[in-house]
């Protein structure tokens, strides 16, 4: 029986030893196989990793390269003061796609960093940048009227300021008289006028200058025609006759008061205008606006006020509350100008918030105009032909920024040789002929000085309404 047990127990044993052996074995395979598995997976991810990293080196030498050949500029990286140039402009090829072609500031002189934000060819925003130089190459300006300018002995005044002259970008050009004269002695002297501005750039126009002995009759002497007719008087029912459409009355007030910035054209080849009106002082005095209503006027452009010279003080149009409220009253559209002889933006921009505390109480329909008219003294004033454009933007830009459309107003000849006219999308053109002829879109013309209407004694300014 003994003998039995320790058999049948060692039987045992080894079966249960087996089984352990088995089962140790089993998890010592199954061990081994994710061991195994994870090498395999940390292989894998390893892999993966080396060749993202290869992928991405690759890109970065790529981009590098690239980068290197990207943008190609042009040889010329130069630009004129106020060119119209671009990004682009200056960008011989580039190996993607501009996200912005921006227009590049060349409102000063110098160098200007440009900032290139392009696509490569893999779609990757890029950034670079190159620099230009901004220059002034532009001759200064003298306007003669005539070659031969006439003063009287013992002129007393600075005979710079009998020509305009000016520059694009210098505020402050050099001017002289070249040549011997003496205003004290009568006598005709060949002359040279010059102008030379900061950069080099000079111009110079020869003259005559003819001092004349004083006349006996030369007295000053002032005569009110407010009741005589002149010759070249045009009555105001000729010229709505003559050049206004004939549309309903309804219809030409909601041109005026709606859609006057849409009212314009480059070339009125037609020569007709929507409808017809007149603009107003103190010169004009006490005015009946019912009789000037019933003349057939829609809109009148009234002054506000003026300044007192340069360094002037700001002073209300005596008649100018007379002149709006009867307007108003009369069923008139109204417009509004400020005569200015500013030389600072500062100045501009504050006679527009005084201009604008004036106009408030009332329904201003039309333009509020900015009117600078000191071309006889331009050079005492200091001014480039940009910095006086920059003058009547200030203003209009205060009016926008207050709710009223604001308007330059000049003559063609200004507006032509001077003003800066991609900064005035209105314009309130001055131009005393038949026919305007000046070649860039307006908003209204003054056609003359010499009109006569019901319900002014004397002259008044035509307009028309484009």
């Amino acid at each position: 029986m003994r003998i039995y047990h320790f058999f049948s127990k060692n039987t045992r044993d080894n079966k249960d030893s087996r089984r352990r052996k088995d089962s140790n074995d089993n998890r010592n395979s199954i061990m081994c196989r994710n061991r195994k598995l994870m090498i395999g997976i940390k292989a894998i991810i390893c892999c993966t990793i080396l060749f993202t990293i290869i992928i991405s080196i690759k890109n970065i030498i790529r981009d590098k390269k690239e980068d290197k050949t990207a943008l190609t500029l042009k040889d010329n990286l130069q630009t004129e003061f106020l060119s119209d140039v671009k990004v682009s402009t200056f960008i011989e090829h580039l190996n993607g796609t501009l996200i912005s072609d921006d227009k590049i500031d060349t409102t000063s002189l110098g160098t200007k960093t440009v900032k290139v934000n392009y696509k490569n060819t893999r779609g990757k925003k890029k950034h670079k940048s190159y620099q230009i130089t901004i220059v002034d190459t532009e001759k200064p300006k003298i306007f003669l009227s005539s070659s031969t300018v006439s003063v009287q002995k013992g002129y007393n005044k600075n005979i710079i300021n009998l020509f305009l002259s000016g520059d694009n970008c210098d505020s402050n050009p050099e001017r002289q008289i070249i040549g011997n004269y003496d205003l004290n002695t009568p006598g005709t002297y060949d002359l040279t006028f010059e102008i030379k501005d900061a950069n080099g750039n000079k111009e110079s126009k020869n003259f005559k200058l003819k001092v004349n002995e004083i006349s006996k009759n030369s007295s000053s002497t002032t005569t009110n025609n407010t009741t005589t007719t002149n010759k070249n008087n045009k009555q105001f029912s000729d010229i709505v006759e003559k050049y206004c459409q004939k549309v309903k009355s309804s219809d030409n007030s909601a041109n005026l008061n709606n859609n006057y910035e849409n009212v314009n054209n480059s070339n009125n080849s037609d020569n007709k205008y929507i409808s017809a009106g007149i603009d107003v002082s103190s010169w004009q005095g006490d005015i009946d606006w019912k009789k000037v209503k019933e003349a057939g006027c829609d809109f009148a452009f009234i002054r506000v006020g003026y300044q007192n010279g340069r360094n002037g003080e700001i002073s209300e149009d005596k008649y100018f509350k007379a002149n709006i409220e009867n307007a108003i009253s009369n069923n008139i559209k109204v417009g509004i100008y400020f005569y200015s002889c500013a030389q600072t933006i500062e100045e501009t921009q504050e006679q527009a918030k005084w201009t604008i505390e004036k106009i408030k109480p009332y329904n201003i329909s039309l333009p509020v105009a900015f009117d600078w008219e000191e071309w006889n003294s331009f050079a005492d004033y200091k001014l480039s032909f940009y910095g006086i454009s920059k003058l009547a933007d200030a203003f209009i830009n205060v009016c926008k920024d207050n709710g009223y459309n604001g308007i330059l107003y000049s003559s063609k000849n200004y507006l032509e040789t001077i003003w800066h006219q991609e900064l005035f999308p209105n314009i309130w053109l001055a131009q005393y002929a038949n026919t305007a002829t000046y070649n860039k879109s307006y908003n209204y013309w003054q056609m003359c000085n010499t009109g006569r209407i019901d319900g002014i004694k004397g002259d008044v300014d035509i307009d028309l309404a484009n």
